[in-house]
């Protein structure tokens, strides 16, 4: 049970742990932008041999790990759908109303 309750709140965590690192990287990203915020964090950002994580991320030091990605090719299905369309032709019904005679002109 102690496992059970382990895993649970592990995956609970789980979002706020990834919304703690993204802010960490923005803020990271924020500094290597802003001069002043990095003085602000680091005190001897002044110095020439100065090495953090703004100072690598600002050189492109960064090195990404590289994922290998499986890309599964599934062969296209071929499923013939038939439409039976059903079309009932209709005569017009141009009868005039019987209410009203035909018009004077075809007479």
């Amino acid at each position: 049970m102690n496992v059970t309750r382990r895993r649970s709140n592990a995956r609970r965590n789980k979002p706020l742990i990834a919304g703690l690192l993204l802010g960490v990287f923005l803020f990271v990203l924020a500094a290597a932008h802003s001069w002043t915020l990095h003085h602000a964090v680091c005190a001897d950002a002044a110095a020439p041999g100065h090495k953090c994580a703004v100072t690598l991320l600002t050189g492109g030091q960064v090195q990404v790990a590289s994922g290998a990605v499986s890309v599964v090719k599934i062969p296209p299905l071929v499923v013939a759908c038939v439409q039976v369309v059903t079309v009932a032709l209709t005569a017009a019904d141009y009868s005039l109303p019987p209410s009203r005679g035909p018009p004077a002109s075809l007479l």
